[in-house]
């Protein structure tokens, strides 16, 4: 269940809605790292069920210089539409997806076939293409990505996840932005209560606080708490966990457990000035 994006999601309905009735535009959502690009981006392709036929694909940090490789897996399904493109621009796309011989460089021709490629499969049934993590495109596939999403239209769409500060950033300026925010309060709880059922009550709220309203974090963090069963002092009440107890495993660094002194404290988070 996705968590307090209910306004984005439905923008995201719309964006298929216009999709299937031959409003076909593009859409980029844009957000520091961990804030719910890639969820939403999975909740759009689960509502597209068979009447949409969608490419996908994501930027490699690691293939980042390899060039044309993103485009490769974004139009690996549908090369057989080669054909019906007009020769020159077929053998430059054949060309840079390595799939025909090398041709002399040309940008504009490579661009020009993948828009090409898109519409001619589009006759068959509407095309969404969905690209995570855009600032890790190699330059030439992202160059195309682009160039196409710029004339996105009739049976064609999409969606691109874009990371804040990273690259890319300037080139895509000019298409329409759905930034996401932080989660409230609220929400973030609820997303702690999903990801840590069993988490006391001020425990979350300090998480929540620590998380400062970013999902990944906040479903990661309940993960760093102490597995360990050692059991606590007499007399001494671990508010973290029903039943459980702070660690010795725990990281440096952390405020001492008042019940096991010099043992680090799980539920007293350690202020700016410890980390």
């Amino acid at each position: 269940m996705i968590v307090g994006r209910v306004a984005e999601l439905g923008q995201l309905d719309r964006l298929l809605a216009d999709l299937l009735a031959g409003r076909g535009r593009a859409l980029v959502l844009s957000g520091e790292a961990g804030i719910g690009k890639t969820t939403l981006l999975d909740a759009l392709v689960e509502r597209c069920g068979g009447d949409v036929a969608v490419l996908r694909t994501a930027g490699i940090e690691t293939e980042a210089e390899i060039a044309f490789s993103a485009l490769l897996d974004l139009l690996v399904s549908v090369v057989d539409d080669l054909d019906a493109l007009p020769a020159p621009q077929s053998a430059a796309l054949a060309a840079a997806l390595a799939l025909g011989p090398p041709q002399p460089g040309d940008r504009l021709a490579v661009c020009v076939a993948t828009l090409g490629l898109l519409r001619a499969t589009s006759r068959r049934r509407p095309v969404l293409v969905v690209v995570d993590d855009l600032q890790w495109l190699d330059a030439p596939s992202r160059e195309c990505v682009l160039y196409a999403a710029r004339r996105a239209g009739g049976p064609i769409a999409f969606a691109l996840a874009v990371r804040d500060a990273e690259g890319a950033a300037g080139q895509r300026e000019d298409l329409p932005e759905l930034r996401l925010g932080r989660l409230g309060q609220e929400g973030s709880l609820e997303v702690l209560a999903q990801a840590a059922p069993d988490l006391a009550a001020p425990a979350a709220l300090a998480l929540a606080d620590a998380a400062a309203g970013n999902p990944l974090a906040l479903v990661e963090l309940p993960a760093t708490l102490s597995p360990s069963s050692v059991p606590a002092a007499p007399g001494s009440s671990c508010r973290l966990r029903q039943g459980a107890a702070c660690s010795p495993r725990s990281p440096a660094g952390w405020p001492s457990c008042p019940a096991r002194p010099g043992v680090p404290c799980w539920w007293r988070l350690p202020t700016k000035e410890t980390t």
